[in-house]
């Protein structure tokens, strides 16, 4: 079962929380697609929803998702952006926008790790 079909059958049951679930894997979902606009509908759709109903650890999962959108349309647009400068041959503002996609890349990198770890000491805490 796919995501959008899960979607469908928690509205016609009406389970509003797990529809709020479906909205953001469809986001992710949208995301993977790189169809930018499509995923933060779905975030923030999500995101209304468990605000509504005061789901403070999934509101933050929903943050995440929009900001990890926002992070890879960020790099997507800078990585076009680069392309563009190879062809005309503009080397230097190349060169500058690759060390900004490079530093981009270690933020989220390191952020992922600092999850990681976060997650490993909080589940040997409980």
């Amino acid at each position: 079962m796919n995501h959008f079909h899960a979607f469908q059958i928690r509205q016609e049951i009406d389970d509003v929380q797990a529809k709020a679930d479906s909205l953001g894997n469809i986001g992710t979902t949208y995301r993977d697609l790189k169809d930018w606009k499509k995923a933060l509908d779905a975030y923030y759709q999500s995101l209304s929803i468990r605000k509504k109903l005061g789901l403070k650890w999934e509101v933050a999962n929903s943050y995440r998702g929009i900001g990890f959108t926002y992070l890879e349309l960020a790099i997507d647009s800078f990585k076009k952006r680069e392309d563009i400068l190879k062809q005309t041959k503009d080397v230097r503002e190349a060169k500058k926008l690759e060390i900004l996609i490079h530093t981009i890349n270690q933020a989220i990198d390191n952020y992922l790790f600092y999850r990681k770890m976060r997650n490993t000491i909080k589940s040997k805490s409980d």
